[in-house]
This record gives structure tokens, C-alpha cells and sequence, in this order.
């Protein structure tokens, strides 16, 4: 086994933009670590509740779908916190960190989209649904979507400073060109 380098590169200092890159995503991710915690937690005390209305909180399929987003929150957290760290320790780990991060998150915030959706739409499809009106997931779409969105705001700003010149200059100077994929372009 070999021991992680943590000492800065000697030949480049690292761009602003990367500094705040990383501040930013230990702060999100540690706020994401409590919404995960806060997910699981609200999904085991709405699984619990014996109100009228509350009876597709009771589905295994729910339960299950808002658990493992809850598990993904809190997971993906971690990997971006970690990956904040990584680039604050001016480590070549967190640019790769980051990338998966970003790459995982976008599939997870759509799932998580998901999972909302089918809790909302089996817990207005009971006693809480209009009669004779139109079926809640029609209205329901919105909130998921807009979750999905919000969530997704970061990653893609990620991806986005991740590809600006300066970064990929600073990750080929310090780490060589073959530890960022990008020294041809």
C-alpha cells in the first residue's frame, strides 16, 4: 500500500474558482447529509402514522422507494464532501471525485423526482382525492419536477467549472496529463 501525497503541486497554485468549488460542496454536501437523514427519518414516521389518507405511505413499494433515495442522499453527501476536501488538500482524487459525483447525481435527483412523485400520487389517491375530478398525478408532476431541477443545479455548475481552462490547466500541471483525460484537447 502506498501512503495518499497531500502536499500542494510545487509548480501551479490552484485556481480561485476550484477553492470555491470545493468550500461550496463540503457546505452542500453536509446539508445534504441532513435532508438524507431528514428523509429517512420523515419516510419511517409517515410508514408509522395511522392517519385516513396516509395508507400508501404504508406500501412497501413507497417505503422502499424513499429509502434507498434517502441511503443515495446521504451516500452522494458523502462522496461530495469527501471530494471538497480532496481538492482543498490539493489532492489529484478530487477533480475525479467530483466528476463521479456529479455524474452519479444527476440519475439519483431524477430517481429521488420519482420517488416523491409516487409517494404524493399513492397518498392523494386515497380519501384525500377530489371526486370526479382529475386524477392527482396530473398536478402532481410539478413538485417532482421542479425538485429535480433544483437538484441538478449544482452538479451541472460542477461539470461546468470542472471544464473551464484554467481547472484543466491547473490538473495538467500539477498531476501530469494523463491523470486528467483532457491534455489533447
Amino acid at each position: 500500500m502506498q501512503a495518499l501525497d497531500y502536499s500542494p503541486p510545487p509548480s501551479s497554485r490552484r485556481p480561485g474558482i476550484l477553492t470555491a468549488l470545493a468550500i461550496v460542496s463540503i457546505v452542500i454536501g453536509a446539508l445534504s447529509v441532513l435532508t438524507g437523514c431528514w428523509s429517512a427519518a420523515s419516510t419511517v414516521i409517515l410508514a408509522s402514522v395511522s392517519a385516513s389518507g396516509l395508507e400508501g405511505m404504508r406500501e412497501p413499494a413507497t417505503i422502499a422507494l424513499n429509502t434507498v433515495d434517502a441511503f443515495l442522499r446521504v451516500g452522494l453527501a458523502a462522496l461530495l464532501i469527501t471530494a471538497g476536501v480532496f481538492v482543498l488538500r490539493d489532492h489529484r482524487l478530487g477533480r475525479t471525485l467530483h466528476m463521479t459525483w456529479a455524474g452519479a447525481k444527476i440519475p439519483a435527483a431524477l430517481f429521488g423526482g420519482f420517488a416523491y412523485w409516487h409517494m404524493m400520487s399513492r397518498m392523494l389517491a386515497g380519501p384525500l382525492a377530489t371526486p370526479g375530478g382529475p386524477p392527482p398525478n396530473v398536478f402532481l408532476l410539478a413538485g417532482p419536477a421542479i425538485q429535480v431541477g433544483i437538484a441538478c443545479l449544482y452538479p451541472i455548475a460542477v461539470l461546468i467549472v470542472l471544464k473551464t481552462r484554467g481547472v484543466r490547466n491547473y490538473y495538467a500541471a500539477a498531476f501530469g496529463a494523463s491523470q486528467t483525460g483532457t491534455a489533447g484537447r
